[in-house]
């Protein structure tokens, strides 16, 4: 489903656009990854949205990324951070500058969050 809603940040009704970002900053805040089959499946997806040719997609994907690897930390291994990590700092490459600058917002969060620990 969260897929779906990924691609409705397509959609060139900027409402239908606005509901699909509230949905998946939602989930990316409420989701409870409990196995690890369930990480693996989470990650596959946000590495699939991660070579979209939508900049939206890409730009939304980095948000979710960054809530994702803060908020499970205690729930997903260390390699499954690690992807989403990569993910993000590969998105720092980006060619569309607002997904430069959400990469980037979205790195500072997890700095400043590694470095309170």
């Amino acid at each position: 489903l969260l897929p779906a809603i990924f691609e409705g940040l397509k959609n060139p009704d900027k409402e239908h656009a606005g509901l699909c970002c509230a949905v998946i900053e939602s989930c990316s805040q409420t989701m409870d990854i409990q196995t690890s089959v369930d990480a693996e499946e989470l990650v596959v997806m946000a590495e699939g949205l991660g070579t979209s040719s939508s900049w939206r997609i890409r730009n939304q994907l980095c948000r979710f990324a960054g809530v994702i690897k803060l908020r499970q930390v205690c729930n997903m291994s260390a390699a499954h951070l690690s992807r989403l990590e990569s993910l993000i700092i590969g998105l720092l490459g980006d060619d569309v500058r607002e997904v430069q600058d959400c990469a980037r917002s979205a790195m500072g969060l997890i700095i400043a969050a590694a470095d309170d620990e």
